[in-house]
């Protein structure tokens, strides 16, 4: 949660709890018979406005995290391609590592794989992001052929990753896992790589 989104939900509880300490002590003396009703029309004015601005900004900051969850992206590495002859030669570095891998597909074509797990929407809404792990770089041709293509490992495919793929259904919270990819022609670039809510994100 960013600061903006934090600061206006502390502010919105914070002025809804001065609302209700305005307008309760006044209300029992109502109940009571303690003080007229014409007593109780300034502290139930000053109620209102505060418990109004108190709700505006509660949902303001419900929009916020709405916005937020919905506009994520996380930077998860930056690749440089050159294609000679039928080589597809890729640098590829590691936002959180910042570990540089180096290899050579070949195709008409680069592809990243990976897999992700998304949380259902409660706790996609409260800001929870999908889980996700890159597997590996794999060349692709245009028109299938007979040619098998070239790959490179990045990271070896755990059990976990099939546990989830054959059982997401049963897991409480978990609303889908599934593999994922994106392939792009190669050229000098270079391309970053985003993650968000459904899979990968390639700009040059």
């Amino acid at each position: 949660m960013d600061k903006l989104t934090l600061v206006t939900g502390i502010l919105g509880i914070i002025f809804l709890i001065i609302s209700i300490v305005i307008i309760v002590p006044p209300l029992i003396n109502l109940i009571r018979r303690k003080i007229h009703f014409t007593n109780f029309i300034a502290p139930l004015l000053k109620f209102v406005i505060i418990f109004l601005i108190s709700i505006s900004l509660i949902l303001l900051t419900l929009f916020l995290m709405s916005f937020r969850n919905f506009t994520y992206e996380e930077k998860i590495g930056t690749i440089t391609t050159q294609k000679i002859n039928d080589e597809i030669h890729v640098t590829f570095l590691e936002e959180h590592t910042q570990k540089e891998y180096t290899f050579t597909l070949n195709g008409d074509q680069w592809v990243i794989e990976g897999f992700i797990l998304r949380w259902n929407k409660a706790l996609r809404f409260l800001g929870v992001h999908s889980y996700y792990a890159i597997s590996r770089f794999e060349g692709r041709f245009e028109k299938p052929g007979e040619i098998p293509v070239k790959s490179y490992e990045i990271y070896p495919e755990e059990e976990i990753w099939r546990f989830f793929l054959r059982n997401a259904n049963k897991i409480p919270f978990v609303d889908a896992a599934y593999g994922i990819g994106a392939f792009a022609y190669p050229d000098e670039g270079p391309y970053t790589i985003y993650i968000n809510d459904t899979g990968f994100i390639i700009r040059k």
